[in-house]
Parts: structure tokens; sequence; C-alpha cells
């Protein structure tokens, strides 16, 4: 590891930067990158003073944002095409427009919070161009996410400094956690949607 950290850092600096950046864009715009392993790298190239903290923070900011764009943008263009040229059954247009109609009801705090939850900013910035949210609140919506979640991260890696263990437990500790609450979630929502379909198709009976 040392090894690798040492050949990163005597490289060219806007060589490591230009790296960096590009990883950071993949890390947010395809789903089967490491969320945020590139992040907590680059936080703690930070903490040990091989980068410059203040650049590399914002040039996380704007890669994340520039991969929440890429992911927006194609599926707001190509990703209803795509799903309507297929026909799945499980998407008729009428449960579609309750999807549009869900999305634009919350989609906007839940692009301010997606950063917080691991393994779903990639499905969030789908959902948000393909449902078409405007772009603007979008985007400040999640830069707001992403500026937040950013900071909590580099001031982890100062913290930790050489130690990049603290930091890589902390994000491996609290995606665990997330994850598990967000199951927790999911399954009480699914009872109570069954729960709702139940008591209607029984009082549908009693009728």
């Amino acid at each position: 590891m040392n090894t690798i950290i040492h050949f990163l850092t005597t490289e060219s600096g806007w060589l490591l930067y230009t790296i960096l950046f590009c990883l950071i864009i993949m890390e947010n715009a395809i789903p089967v990158v490491p969320g945020d392993a590139i992040l907590a790298f680059s936080a703690y190239l930070v903490g040990i003073g091989a980068l410059r903290p203040y650049f590399t923070y914002m040039l996380s900011v704007v890669g994340a944002a520039v991969g929440f764009f890429i992911v927006y943008i194609v599926a707001h263009f190509w990703g209803r095409t795509f799903i309507d040229k297929r026909k799945f059954k499980a998407l008729s247009p009428k449960k579609m427009a309750k999807i549009d109609h869900q999305f634009h009801r919350h989609g906007y705090w839940v692009l301010a919070i997606g950063r917080f939850i691991p393994g779903t900013r990639f499905l969030i910035a789908f959902m948000a161009g393909f449902t078409r949210l405007k772009f603007i609140p979008a985007a400040l919506y999640t830069s707001i996410s992403i500026i937040c979640w950013n900071f909590l991260i580099f001031v982890l890696g100062k913290l930790a400094g050489e130690n990049r263990a603290v930091i890589a437990k902390f994000v491996s500790e609290y995606n665990q956690i997330a994850s598990l609450i967000a199951l927790v979630l999911l399954a009480v929502f699914i009872v109570w949607r069954i729960s709702l379909k139940s008591k209607k198709i029984e009082s549908q009976i009693s009728d």
C-alpha cells in the first residue's frame, strides 16, 4: 500500500488529480464501481498531506455532480424510451404514472439525503432523470447532499491522517448500519402496503 501511495504522490500532480476526478465520476455514474472507495482514498491522501485539501475536496464535489448529471441525462432522454420499447408487464402505463407522481412528490428530498443512503445514489439519479424532475432543483438538492457527505468524509480523512483504517472502518460500519435501516424501512413499507391491500379487498368482499 505504501508503495502505491508513494508512486501516486510522486507522479505529476495534475495527472493524479485528473485520475482521481475521472474515478470519482465513474464512482457516481457506474453502479458496479464500489461506492465512496475513491472518495475515501482521496480523503486519506489529503489526511497524510499528499494532496491539497481544498482543491481535492472541490474536485470530489464537482466529480460527483458530473456523475449524477450523466446518469440523469441518460435516464431523462433514453430511460423511458428503453422501458416503453420493451413493454415490461410490471411497468404498465398506470404504474408508471404512479411512480412519476410519487417521485415528483418526494423526489427532491430523496435527492437531498441520497448520499447518506449507501447503494442508492445511482438508482436515485436514474429515477430523477427517468421521472423527469426539473433539472435545476434536482441538481441543487443533489449538490447539497454531495457537499455535506464529501465534507464529512474529508474531515474524517483529515482526522485519520496516516491511520487509514479509521476512515475505512467508519465508512464500512456506516454502510452496514444504514443498509440495515433501509432494509427495515423497506420491509415496514411492504408490510404496510400488503395490509392496506388486504383491508381494501376485505372491504370490497363485505360490500
